[in-house]
């Protein structure tokens, strides 16, 4: 090879590298943060708040609070309007997320025989520029995922179409 062949491979070599820095720099574990990422890599009863924080990062808020928890699902799981009411309402989201049926079904036998109304003793809530959300909250119960709410307004359309979910509240 000539020198100035070597010049360009190892000029071409350094402005790949220094661009793949620049990626991973800059690209946060919460640009991840989307509907359909969350529909398709969390699995309730198996995905544990380590693996959460794992994969989006740190968690803007988090609440162990167990009756504020509960009261807070239990209000917006009841609430008909935002996100997740029109996520339940228009599409198959709910329907076909993900779950270790053996350790949910052990879960929900555990809250049946205390006779509680404590299905959740946490939760972590993340925003993100790719959720389209205002923010998503991970209901957890001993360090493991077992709800998921979506809270607000979409907030960026041109987000929300992109996302496989949400695009389907727009009926394009």
């Amino acid at each position: 090879m000539t020198k100035k062949v070597k010049i360009i491979v190892t000029s071409i070599v350094v402005i790949i590298l220094i661009m793949t820095g620049y990626f991973l720099f800059f690209t946060s574990k919460s640009d991840r943060l989307t509907v359909t990422d969350i529909h398709d890599k969390v699995i309730f009863g198996e995905t544990t708040k380590k693996d959460i924080e794992n994969r989006y990062g740190k968690p803007k808020k988090t609440n162990r609070n167990i009756k504020k928890v509960n009261e807070v699902f239990e209000y917006w799981n009841g609430y008909e309007g935002g996100v997740n009411y029109m996520l339940e309402q228009n599409t198959n989201y709910f329907e076909t997320e993900k779950a270790d049926h053996s350790s949910m079904k052990k879960y929900f036998k555990s809250i049946e025989n205390a006779k509680s109304d404590i299905y959740y003793d946490s939760y972590i809530e993340y925003e993100g520029k790719n959720l389209g959300a205002n923010y998503v909250r991970f209901f957890l119960y001993k360090g493991m995922v077992r709800g998921v709410q979506y809270g607000g307004e979409i907030t960026d359309d041109g987000v929300a179409k992109k996302d496989k979910y949400l695009k389907q509240l727009y009926g394009d």
